[in-house]
């Protein structure tokens, strides 16, 4: 693949319509509900979803008034953006630290269809009105529609682990994982299936209890592995997409360590592979294989130029190129931040003062000695 389709690649994947948006899980935010809670232990009322162990609760704003203490946030929930329903689960209730009293809840979700064989990614937000945390929340995936499984249903191995202190204190917390090897499953369970008594608490010195609001869960799947293959040559540099897949944001990586620049500018005449992996999950879904060459010149393109400057220099954008090499343009093209095409020709001539200030981003191919090469970057007009 040549690094111009990369390039032309890159600014399409911003467009949303090629991103994958779908959430697998039916009534993910507990919007479809049957009637108005009324009491507590009636997640039955939110369609798809059932309590299996212990007494979860559904709550929306019609049933307010037994609400046990509204979370931040939800005084108006009318405009909060995952709607006006959610539920409400126990995750642990030991009265002292590493009890092993047992007071848990669990809740089982249903998807759209039979998972597949890829990789999925798993969210959801979390709030407590606690003033005390645990650090376990699993995640177990089945192909069976159960109705009860107890208050630490100990045959259950959760296949996702979310270790981190669940849920926040003053606003919802954002949780995230990714699991594989869940294939053919049609439901999934939700709750603490760590061993009683070895959970930690975030702070050891309050009387504990923990007890979740969960809103707006969300599992997507994770596109299979796409592989790219790029020529550079030595002293170019590759465009890193600010980019997301099925509306994951990804970063990347290679050699395991992660790439915090926009631009790779490989240093060596030799073979490279970037990873392209979902972010907090490690999941790749591209690898983008670089081979690096040597022509024999290299070209240098300005990165800020100055239509009004005294200086003829500073005012086009102008290619500077080794000696002893034979350079001829291909094409150039330019385009703003947008991806909308503003320039293309076979030289590099087109009149700067009809821009405004900003930065754009361009596309040289050029032969250098009798091979075909691209250049991508960027520059800046400044006034």
């Amino acid at each position: 693949m040549s690094i111009y389709r990369y390039f032309i690649l890159s600014i399409i994947i911003l467009s949303p319509e090629y991103s994958w948006t779908q959430n697998l899980v039916l009534n993910g935010s507990f919007e479809d509900i049957s009637s108005c809670p009324d009491d507590f232990n009636q997640l039955y009322k939110a369609s798809h979803w059932k309590s299996i162990g212990g007494t979860v609760d559904l709550f929306d704003t019609c049933s307010i008034d037994v609400v046990p203490v509204p979370p931040t946030g939800y005084l108006n929930y009318a405009d909060f953006e995952f709607g006006s329903s959610y539920s409400f689960l126990g995750i642990s209730f030991p009265f002292r630290f590493r009890s092993d009293t047992i007071f848990r809840e669990y809740m089982q979700g249903e998807f759209v269809e039979s998972l597949k064989s890829n990789n999925y990614h798993v969210s959801f937000y979390a709030f407590t009105d606690q003033e005390n945390r645990t650090n376990h929340l699993g995640f177990y995936f089945g192909q069976e529609d159960l109705d009860s499984i107890g208050s630490y249903p100990k045959i259950y191995t959760p296949q996702l682990e979310i270790e981190d202190w669940i849920g926040g204190y003053d606003k919802w917390k954002l949780h995230e994982g990714c699991v594989n090897d869940i294939e053919g499953s049609t439901h999934f369970i939700i709750g603490n299936f760590y061993p009683p008594g070895e959970d930690l608490i975030e702070h050891p010195d309050i009387a504990f209890s923990n007890f979740l609001y969960l809103d707006n869960v969300v599992i997507k799947e994770i596109p299979s592995l796409i592989i790219e293959e790029i020529n550079l040559n030595q002293g170019e540099c590759l465009e890193l997409a600010s980019s997301a897949i099925n509306d994951l944001v990804v970063e990347y990586f290679i050699d395991n360590v992660k790439i915090a620049d926009s631009q790779f500018c490989p240093e060596e005449v030799r073979n490279y592979e970037i990873e392209q992996r979902v972010k907090n999950c490690n999941s790749i879904v591209k690898k983008i294989r670089i081979k690096v060459s040597s022509c024999g010149c290299r070209v240098y393109m300005p990165n800020v130029i100055n239509p009004n400057s005294n200086n003829a220099a500073n005012r086009t954008l102008s290619p500077g190129v080794a000696e002893n090499c034979n350079f001829k343009v291909e094409n150039f093209s330019v385009f703003d931040r947008w991806g909308g095409l503003v320039y293309a020709g076979e030289i590099i001539n087109f009149d700067s003062n009809e821009l405004i200030n900003g930065v754009y981003v361009y596309l040289l191919e050029y032969n250098c000695n009798g091979k075909e090469f691209s250049k991508t970057g960027d520059f800046t007009i400044i006034r």
